[in-house]
């Protein structure tokens, strides 16, 4: 803050070096949780930025303050805004990759903006990591959201970007990695919980359909209103039952990602820091305490569904018994 003053008086409010001194100022409060100090900095960094419109690293700049912006507002629960402030960052990140790409040579702007249009992201050549950063943080835009399968492509594509800048045991790479697992374990979550109240909407109507053969055993209800009402509920459990395994297999997949992007992440943490570095020994202990808790989920699981097969089989004759 002092030499913000400092570069004020001796230079003007509008100097270039204001732009990366509230820039840093704002990146720190973020690393601090202060979201509304760190977006004013970045707000203020951004009004300073646009008086150096003709500055080399103007461009730069604005790549990256848009997207400290767009975290804050992610941050700040401001979903839309965030999106529309990630969105300019990504575009303005990339143009500016495909200009360095061209050695600084002048590009018509609809002849660039085509061509970005066309290039896949993975293709881009992220020398400072600028447009990977940008996906970083998209990725995080969708996960609060709880929009994972977007919040992990976004981190694919910039693991890809880095890799292919950095090779594959730089630690970025492992933060990659584990921001991956992370996500995945919040994407299980959800599908859990969604399983859970699957579960209990099917114990509900097989408990009904009990009931309702109960009470008309031995009572012929064909073209009974009634008998329409058994049959849709039927349809009901059976549609119940196919999203039950269906959510139960995806709850699977996402366990087995959590283990290997954090297994990965161990790999790379213990490439670059050693085994027995701090970092490394607890994403060690991570990764063995979740294979041993989605072991026993598993294992349980197991159990259950055996048991449940039984308790139906034994309280529901099949049609062929009835007959």
């Amino acid at each position: 803050m002092e030499y913000g003053a400092c570069v004020r008086m001796l230079h003007s409010d509008t100097d270039k070096q204001l732009v990366q001194i509230h820039f840093n100022l704002a990146t720190t409060y973020l690393r601090q949780t202060l979201v509304m100090q760190a977006l004013y900095h970045f707000k203020e960094a951004d009004t300073v930025n646009q008086a150096q419109a003709a500055d080399d690293h103007a461009l730069f700049f604005k790549c990256r303050i848009l997207e400290g912006m767009g975290i804050c507002e992610t941050r700040e629960g401001h979903f839309k805004a965030a999106e529309g402030l990630l969105e300019q960052a990504k575009l303005l990140c990339m143009k500016h990759a495909l200009k360095k790409a061209l050695g600084g040579k002048d590009m018509d702007e609809a002849a660039l903006l085509k061509h970005i249009e066309e290039v896949d992201v993975e293709e881009i050549e992220d020398t400072d990591g600028a447009v990977s950063s940008v996906l970083v943080a998209k990725s995080e835009l969708y996960s609060a959201q709880a929009e994972y399968d977007k919040a992990v492509e976004c981190l694919f594509q910039a693991y890809s970007l880095r890799e292919a800048q950095l090779g594959s045991n730089h630690k970025q790479i492992g933060k990659l990695f584990s921001a991956l697992g992370t996500i995945r374990q919040k994407q299980m979550k959800h599908k859990m919980e969604l399983l859970q109240d699957v579960q209990a909407t099917l114990e509900s109507a097989i408990r009904i359909r009990q009931e309702i053969q109960d009470k008309t055993q031995g009572i012929v209800l064909k073209g009974l209103e009634e008998e329409k009402g058994l049959e849709q509920l039927l349809r009901d459990i059976a549609n119940m039952q196919d999203k039950e395994a269906n959510l139960q297999a995806e709850v699977r997949s996402c366990k087995a990602d959590v283990l290997d992007y954090m297994n990965r992440a161990r790999k790379v943490s213990e490439h670059n820091r050693g085994a027995t570095d701090e970092e490394t020994v607890k994403i060690t202990k991570l990764v063995a305490s979740l294979a041993e808790k989605f072991a026993l989920e598993e294992s349980d699981r197991v159990g259950h569904d055996i048991l449940g097969e039984t308790d139906v089989g034994d309280e529901i004759p099949s049609s062929s018994q009835k007959a």
